[in-house]
C-alpha cells in the first residue's frame, strides 16, 4: 500500500511539474487590447461621426468613421449584456441589453446612460423610426414605444404568445415586425395600429428580417433558410442558398443585400441569386454588419471584427 501511495504521488507531482506556466504577461497584453477573444459582439451602428460596437458584459467599442484601426473601449458593467444597437436620424446612439434597459449615448458614443424599459416581457429588437421615435419588441408579441429617448414608453401586445425578433422600418408610417411562429405585422400609420400582414410556412423563426419596400422583403433562419415576399407577407417563396448554417441577420449593403451567420458565413445577393462569400477569415458567427464608406464592418463572437473592403465582396 505504501508503495502505491508513493507511485501515486509521485505521478500526480510529475504531472503538474510538467504543465505548462501560464504566460501572465501575455494575458495582460490581450486584456489591454480594445477587441479581446471573449468578446461577443452583437450589433454595430454608425453615425456620420463614428462607428459603435456593443457587446456582452457591457462592451463598447468605439472609433471615428474614418479611422480604421483607432476602436476605443468601454465598459457599462457586466450585467449590460447589449443585444442590439440603432442610431436614429437626429444621430444620437441607442443600446438594448438583455434586462430590460435602454442605454443612450450622445452622438459622439462616448457617454452613455441606462433608462429602464418598464416592462415584464423580455425584450429582443430594437428599432429606430425615422421620426426618431424608439421602437422594441419582445415576449407575448408586445411592442413598446418612445417619443422622448427613452424617458416614457406607450406598450402594447398584440395577443400572441410569442416573441418578436425584427422590427424594421420603411418609412415613418410604414413598418414591419415579424416573431416566432412566423408571424408578421404591418402598421401604416407609425404603430398606432398593427395587422396581420400573413404567415410564414412551418411556424417559421425569422432570426433575421429586412424590408426594401412596404412590399418587399426579406426573412432569414436556420438551415441557411432565406425566404422573399413581394406582397407585404402574404406569400413567401424560398430562395436558395446553397448552405446549411443558420443565417442571423440581414443587411442593405448599397444595392444589394447580405446575409450573415454561424461559422463566418457571409452571403451577396446578386440579381435573383445567392452567393458565399469567401475569404472573410473568421470562424465563429457573424451577428451584425455596417456599411461605413467603401468598408464593410462585421461584428460577431469571439471577438469577431471583420473590416472588408467592399471591393472584395465578391
Amino acid at each position: 500500500m505504501t508503495v502505491r501511495v508513493c507511485c501515486a504521488f509521485l505521478l500526480v507531482v510529475g504531472l503538474y511539474g510538467c504543465e505548462a506556466r501560464l504566460n501572465m504577461e501575455r494575458v495582460a497584453e490581450n486584456n489591454r487590447q480594445p477587441v479581446q477573444r471573449t468578446d461577443q459582439l452583437m450589433a454595430v451602428a454608425a453615425n456620420d461621426e463614428v462607428v459603435v460596437v456593443v457587446g456582452n458584459f457591457g462592451v463598447v467599442l468605439v472609433r471615428p468613421r474614418a479611422s480604421a484601426d483607432s476602436w476605443q473601449r468601454l465598459a457599462l458593467g457586466r450585467d449590460a449584456n447589449l443585444i442590439d444597437i440603432e442610431v436614429c436620424p437626429d444621430q444620437r446612439f441607442y443600446a438594448l441589453s438583455n434586462n430590460r434597459q435602454l442605454w443612450v449615448s450622445d452622438a459622439k458614443g462616448e457617454h452613455w446612460r441606462s433608462v429602464p424599459i418598464p416592462t415584464l416581457e423580455s425584450l429582443l429588437t430594437l428599432d429606430c423610426a425615422p421620426d426618431n421615435t424608439l421602437w422594441v419588441g419582445g415576449s407575448f408579441s408586445t411592442l413598446l414605444s418612445s417619443l422622448d429617448g427613452g424617458a416614457s414608453w406607450e406598450e402594447q401586445s398584440l395577443g400572441e404568445d410569442a416573441i418578436f425578433t425584427q422590427i424594421d422600418f420603411v418609412s415613418t408610417s410604414d413598418a414591419y415586425a415579424v416573431a416566432e411562429l412566423g408571424l408578421v405585422y404591418h402598421t401604416i400609420d407609425g404603430g398606432l395600429s398593427w395587422q396581420s400582414a400573413g404567415l410564414i410556412d412551418d411556424d417559421f423563426y425569422p432570426q433575421g428580417a429586412l424590408f426594401e419596400t412596404s412590399g418587399e422583403g426579406w426573412v432569414a433562419g436556420l438551415g441557411g433558410s432565406i425566404l422573399h415576399t413581394r406582397d407585404g407577407g402574404q406569400h413567401w417563396v424560398a430562395e436558395p442558398t446553397g448552405v446549411a448554417a443558420p443565417v442571423y441577420a440581414l443587411q442593405q449593403v448599397g444595392n444589394e443585400i447580405m446575409a450573415l451567420g454561424e461559422s463566418g458565413l457571409l452571403l451577396r445577393r446578386s440579381g435573383e441569386q445567392w452567393h458565399t462569400v469567401s475569404g472573410v477569415g473568421h470562424g465563429a458567427y457573424f451577428r451584425d454588419a455596417v456599411l461605413v464608406g467603401e468598408q464593410l464592418i462585421l461584428v460577431g463572437g469571439s471577438g469577431g471584427l471583420v473590416v472588408v473592403a467592399r471591393n472584395q465582396l465578391r
